[in-house]
């Protein structure tokens, strides 16, 4: 009876760190959308401008103006990142 008791107890230990486990380390997502701008000025502004919470990276190029941005979808959505990326200018 006791052996049972702790065989329970392990698999649920097993099932509920197995559940807690599947939320870590989610993967984050790389998306790239045009944003507008003319210099090396912008390019700064616009980059620090995505320095928050749930953004990784975010590189801007200046020629095709292209704005890389590497998040997680979990704590920031797309329409967030465009308008952040939108009030930098």
């Amino acid at each position: 009876m006791k052996l049972r008791k702790y065989f329970t107890l392990l698999c649920l230990f097993l099932l509920a760190h197995a559940a807690y486990g599947q939320g870590i380390g989610a993967a984050d997502t790389t998306a790239s959308f045009k944003v507008f701008g003319v210099c090396e000025q912008c390019r700064q502004r616009i980059q620090k401008s995505l320095k928050i919470k749930g953004v990784s990276a975010a590189t801007w190029d200046v020629g095709t103006k292209i704005l890389t941005v590497t998040y997680k979808p979990a704590s920031v959505s797309f329409a967030q990142l465009h308008h952040t990326a939108a009030a930098a200018g």
